[in-house]
């Protein structure tokens, strides 16, 4: 090639580049097929145009960042956003492994002007909701313990009314079909013989014969009738990455090498091994790289909330009484951060008697209905 042939295509390049490269900084949507911006990062491209707007969106979405309310394992509101008081809030969750995190936002509109995140506890965002109707959900379900920053925010200058959830799920099915927490009646934990050993594993009880199902998606590693455990099966389980150890059946019904779909059928409860003096039961364990784990939370079926009733709303509130305390959780047992008598308040929303309210220093918390007094207009 000579050496004007390539300096044409030299320039040439650096024309596609340029070109490129303005018409993103113009035009950006033009490329959100490949960046794929997140739901709050094209909200704030739209707002880039009227700087006051975006200086208040800012504003709020940090006070929801810096929230320090707990939602618990189940937990429902009602969210308010009004064009005086946009609603932004955030939400602490621990999640232990083995434990998936889910949260919706329910909305009369197909048009989502909400934002659901969840955030690490370094900051990172790790999922945006995705709208499905008149719903924003997210999942989180990589099953390692860490605590959780579920960040809630509707768009500037609406009035909308929403019902949030946010609530844990286990990652696997329950190994006995049909059945529940209350069946488990021996923990992870446990003294054994004499305290010589501990339980490792979950005892779930049952009467003999009844089918023990595949906790996931997989393939049995082994079919073994021996030792402690009896008649047994191993499960290898990548959704997880763990192997599921299912011991004392009284019968076995697959094979070495077959694979499994979640609530197959693979044995029935018996009491072989070492529980041949006891009631039939399934001990269900499960075992990761470095040795066994606590597999409840696997498996603990945590109940889906029910939806929160609206209570009578207002702009503005004021704390009314000696005991009107602002608490971590929406309940008496959550924690004490504050006294907020003759405090004026701006409510968010509320989860059933509980309002959820912010003090005019941003602090975010939940006080009882008994000790709110509303601000007629």
């Amino acid at each position: 090639m000579s050496f004007f042939r390539r300096n044409i295509v030299s320039l040439t390049v650096i024309g596609c580049i340029t070109a490129a490269v303005l018409t993103y900084f113009y035009k950006p949507e033009y490329f959100d097929f490949i960046v794929q911006p997140s739901a709050r990062s094209l909200y704030e491209r739209d707002l880039k145009k009227y700087p006051d707007q975006l200086e208040r969106w800012n504003r709020l979405s940090k006070m929801a960042i810096n929230d320090s309310v707990l939602s618990g394992d189940s937990y429902s509101e009602i969210a308010t956003s009004t064009a005086q008081n946009s609603f932004a809030a955030g939400y602490m969750v621990n999640i232990a492994q083995g434990e998936s995190l889910l949260a919706t936002i329910s909305m009369d509109s197909i048009q989502p002007s909400w934002i659901l995140e969840a955030y690490n506890n370094n900051g990172m965002l790790l999922e945006s909701a995705i709208a499905n109707d008149s719903m924003l959900s997210l999942h989180i379900k990589n099953g390692e313990a860490q605590r959780l920053k579920i960040v809630v925010q509707s768009f500037l200058n609406i009035t909308d009314t929403v019902q949030l959830k946010v609530y844990k799920q286990p990652l696997l099915e329950f190994p006995l079909a049909g059945k529940g927490n209350n069946a488990i009646q021996s923990f992870w934990g446990v003294a054994r013989d004499g305290g010589r050993r501990s339980h490792e594993g979950n005892d779930i009880f049952a009467d003999r014969g009844h089918p023990v199902v595949a906790a996931a998606d997989g393939r049995i590693s082994s079919v073994r009738d021996r030792g402690l455990g009896g008649k047994q099966i191993w499960l290898r389980d990548n959704l997880t990455n763990s192997s599921h150890y299912y011991a004392h059946l009284d019968s076995q019904l697959v094979t070495s090498g077959q694979r499994v779909s979640r609530g197959d059928t693979i044995g029935l409860v018996g009491n072989t091994g070492n529980a041949r003096t006891t009631p039939p039961h399934l001990h269900f364990g499960i075992y990761k790289t470095g040795g066994a784990v606590d597999p409840k939370p696997y498996i603990w079926q945590v109940p889906i909330p029910e939806d929160s009733q609206s209570l009578p709303l207002r702009p503005v509130a004021i704390g009314s009484g000696t005991g009107a305390n602002l608490r971590s959780q929406p309940n008496a047992n959550g924690g004490l951060i504050r006294n907020i008598q003759n405090d004026t308040l701006i409510i968010l929303g509320n989860s059933n008697d509980w309002y959820h309210i912010r003090t005019a220093d941003s602090l975010a918390g939940f006080a009882h209905k008994s000790m709110i007094r509303l601000i007629e207009e």
